[in-house]
C-alpha cells in the first residue's frame, strides 16, 4: 500500500535524523550535558483496521502508542523505564 510505504519512509527519515543529532551531540562533547525530548503528536492508521485516516472517536493502539524519548543530562538521577 502506497500510504504505508510513505508513512514508514517518513518514520525511517525521522529515525535517521534523530540518530544524526545524537551522534553530533556525542562528537561535540555535549551529549552528557544535554536534555533531549522526542515525542510525537499521534500515530496514523496507514491501512490498519482497513482505515487510512483518523476519526474523532477512535483510540486504537496505532494512534495512542506513540514515541516518547527523554534523555536527561548525565548529572541527573533518573530511573529508566517504559
Amino acid at each position: 500500500m502506497e500510504i504505508q510505504r510513505t508513512y514508514l519512509g517518513m518514520c525511517t527519515r525521522l529515525d535517521e535524523q534523530f540518530s544524526m543529532l545524537m551522534t553530533c551531540l556525542k562528537t561535540e562533547g555535549s551529549f552528557d550535558d544535554t536534555a533531549v525530548f522526542l515525542f510525537s503528536d499521534h500515530g496514523d492508521y496507514t491501512g490498519d483496521h482497513d482505515m487510512v485516516e483518523k476519526t474523532q472517536t477512535t483510540m486504537e493502539d496505532c494512534l495512542t502508542r506513540v514515541p516518547l524519548i527523554v534523555k536527561l543530562p548525565a548529572n541527573r538521577d533518573v530511573e529508566p523505564g517504559v
